[in-house]
């Protein structure tokens, strides 16, 4: 009797829907960056990694699947197929918990080349940390909590010793991952904000942002079948209990990869629309290559001139953050031309720069030294 049935199917059509479609994104993602943008940085490549193991994942919850997952325990009489089930099982949710640590980050990275206050870069910081070790934790946990270590997944091993403390570590871990996701999904709304942009295109970075808190509503619901998972007497085969667990875990996932790419993806949207690169962002002498932020927007400068007498110059300066890096999010806009003989990058063509360019009178004296 095939052991591939019940809920089987269904999971692995939600989980190889969601993992294709995450792919796909990521993969235009790398396309407008390297291409249109020529601008990679940290975050995509982190991205990518995300991308592969969401396909591990899969892969591997595919092979669970044949080998039982999603049938009732009556069902499965074998019992090597009913271990080497579990085992897939426990390493699809070890490759997951990676998978979404990696992911996160990758979103907070994205954010860094954004934001400027301190307090800002801190918190972001914190949650890529945190994060990374509470996942790293939790995958320990998992593999260490019995010994020998077959003992995890094949119930024939009688005699093996488990640490039931592994389970509330998870169950922290697994809390901890919603956490991050609503906090990465808050602070888009401060820090496109202070951007100098159109209303209506800061609506649609920061909402299109905001929707990895969908992936922290799934992982609140990951923990709580996770819960389920360890309370079934038919675990991990009771249906609703891994099937939701697996799933659940995929959504989450395909979240934080999914909507933290499809913002970068306006540069395309326009090179599409407008038929080729050069007509999405306009010439450099007539088009804005990005938004400044306000932050600079105020400064001044005194000094002392050599004359000893007060010097009005009409200067074109620059600032640029102190991560030194920009970022381009969103297509250029017509409703701001660039200063005159100021130079632009190549760098943040056509998008969201976390620099500010500006023409100014400056007023300064200084005395003959």
């Amino acid at each position: 009797m095939s052991l591939y049935g019940g809920q089987g199917p269904m999971t692995n059509g939600v989980v190889w829907t969601q993992c294709s479609l995450a792919s796909i994104v990521v993969a235009l993602r790398m396309y407008t960056r390297r291409v249109i943008l020529h601008n990679t940085g940290l975050d995509d490549y982190l991205m990518v990694i995300a991308s592969i193991l969401f396909i591990i994942y899969s892969a591997l919850v595919t092979v669970a699947t044949a080998s039982g997952l999603g049938q009732p325990l009556s069902h499965i009489l074998d019992q090597p197929s009913y271990a080497k089930a579990i085992q897939y099982v426990i390493i699809a949710q070890t490759v997951f918990l990676a998978a979404i640590a990696v992911a996160s980050s990758a979103v907070a990275v994205f954010l860094l080349r954004l934001v400027l206050s301190r307090w800002q870069r801190t918190l972001l910081w914190s949650c890529i940390i945190s994060h990374c070790i509470f996942s790293a934790t939790s995958i320990l946990a998992v593999f260490l909590q019995c010994s020998p270590v077959d003992g995890i997944w094949d119930r024939r091993i009688t005699n093996a010793k488990c640490w039931k403390g592994a389970h509330a570590l998870n169950y922290l871990g697994s809390a901890w991952s919603p956490v991050i996701d609503f906090v990465l999904a808050s602070l888009p709304w401060v820090v496109v904000w202070s951007l100098q942009m159109p209303r209506r295109d800061k609506l649609t970075v920061a909402t299109a942002l905001s929707l990895i808190a969908v992936g922290g509503v799934s992982g609140i619901i990951r923990t709580v079948q996770l819960y389920y998972v360890y309370r079934s007497p038919d675990w991990p085969y009771v249906r609703g209990a891994y099937t939701l667990l697996a799933i659940w875990s995929s959504t989450e996932l395909f979240s934080s990869m999914f909507f933290a790419s499809i913002p970068i993806l306006r540069p395309l949207y326009m090179a599409v629309v407008h038929g080729t690169y050069e007509d999405a962002v306009g010439s450099s002498s007539q088009r804005s290559r990005g938004y400044p932020l306000q932050d600079y927007g105020n400064r001044s400068a005194t000094n002392k001139s050599i004359s000893g007498g007060p010097t009005t110059m009409h200067t074109a300066a620059r600032f640029q953050a102190d991560n030194t890096s920009e970022e381009s999010i969103l297509g250029a806009s017509d409703d701001i031309s660039v200063e005159e003989g100021i130079k632009q990058d190549r760098g943040g063509l056509g998008g969201i720069k976390v620099t500010e360019e500006f023409s100014r009178t400056v007023t300064y004296s200084e005395t003959r030294l």
